[in-house]
């Protein structure tokens, strides 16, 4: 594919990207900051582009992990209590939750468990990590 119109195709889906990060993120914004600790972002350009074209992806929409997240999370909480939490607060949003020993470049990932959020058709993949791991990303 085209890389201007890899380019062109981001360009248009930013705006939800966005709006689908600032909704995570006001929706998170009232649990207690001793217990966890948010961090998110939105997947590079650079990052999104390698990944179109090794998997020959025309939108970049299809790709899971856009608009992402870790959400850390104090000793008092384990994960089943985090994933229950997130889905009193998203609902349906919550579109899946598993338990992750790698990721998918072979690194291990001991005791991440990550959430899938369907923002309005943007998805919105979530780590839920202790607190403890936080210094080692």
């Amino acid at each position: 594919m085209d890389p201007k119109k890899l380019r062109k195709a981001y360009m248009q889906v930013l705006p939800h990207l966005n709006k689908a990060l600032k909704h995570v993120q006001s929706e998170l914004s009232d649990v207690p900051p001793s217990d966890f600790v948010l961090e998110t972002n939105i997947k590079p350009y650079s990052s999104i582009k390698r990944k179109m074209l090794q998997h020959q992806i025309y939108n970049p929409i299809e790709l899971p992990d856009l608009v992402r997240g870790r959400l850390f999370f104090s000793k008092d909480y384990n994960p089943k209590e985090v994933v229950s939490l997130l889905k009193k607060i998203f609902g349906k949003k919550v579109t899946k939750a598993s338990k992750k020993d790698t990721n998918d470049c072979g690194l291990e990932y001991p005791g991440v468990t990550d959430v899938s959020l369907d923002c309005d058709g943007i998805q919105f993949e979530l780590q839920l990590m202790p607190l403890e791991f936080q210094p080692h990303q």
